[in-house]
């Protein structure tokens, strides 16, 4: 395990954020200075984050330039009408109709609480994943619209939730993640398990199991928690930018 630490380490260190940044989801987000609207844009671009990374990053941005500058803002003083562009959204299995729920139900949660970590202070991340989704679907919606928000409760891995968590609670020095929720420990994070990831972690021995769901993330975190008991999820960049897995 010490040699895989190495590894990791090395491949960690060999990433540079001027040649991430831009070609990753994360780029929406650091459009923004203001801590709102990174939280908020990162939401929704994580919540589009499956495919291809020029495509979520082409859809995000089709979702918040019309809110412009200050994209919290926008939503919370947005009437009926000036959220009526997402009816002309469409990315993947997203549609209009779930892009203006998520929309409004978003603003009626900003309109209550000043930041999503409202949900996650002093509880378990995976409590605060599963309060989220409630909060969520509290507004009134299609049944369609609940597959887009992952339910833990049902051991879905929730890779874009886990991701928009890393983005929000770490704060690396490479100036890639944020880390503008600073009452959440680091410690707490969820590896983000896509399909390349999973492959890595199997390729590298951190976990045998063949489902890539709620179990496996949380396995393949204990043993990076090995290598930073404080920080595990700081290696999720090693693991996904791994060009060996097939």
């Amino acid at each position: 395990m010490q040699n895989l630490k190495t590894i990791l380490d090395e491949r960690l260190n060999s990433i540079r954020a001027e040649d991430f940044i831009p070609f990753d989801p994360i780029s929406i987000p650091h459009r923004f200075s203001r801590p709102e609207d990174v939280e908020l844009s990162g939401f929704l671009t994580a919540l589009l984050s499956w495919g291809r990374r020029d495509m979520i990053i082409r859809a995000a941005d089709n979702l918040l330039r019309p809110m412009g500058g200050n994209p919290h803002d926008f939503l919370l003083n947005a009437s009926e009408k000036q959220l009526q562009f997402s009816s002309y959204f469409k990315y993947r299995t997203m549609n209009s109709e779930d892009a203006c729920f998520l929309l409004k139900s978003l603003q009626s949660i900003y309109r209550k609480h000043q930041s999503l970590q409202y949900f996650f202070i002093d509880k378990p991340i995976l409590d605060g994943l599963y309060d989220l989704r409630t909060a969520l679907l509290a507004y009134p919606h299609e049944k369609r619209s609940e597959k887009h928000i992952a339910n833990v409760r049902k051991k879905a891995a929730a890779k874009r939730l886990n991701m928009f968590l890393r983005w929000m609670i770490r704060r690396d020095e490479k100036g890639i993640d944020f880390g503008i929720w600073e009452n959440i420990p680091t410690s707490q994070l969820i590896i983000p398990l896509d399909v390349h990831t999973a492959n890595s972690a199997r390729f590298y021995g951190l976990t045998t199991r063949k489902q890539n769901d709620l179990h496996t993330a949380l396995e393949i975190t204990e043993q990076l928690r090995k290598f930073d008991v404080e920080d595990p999820v700081k290696y999720d960049l090693a693991l996904f930018l791994n060009d060996n897995p097939k």
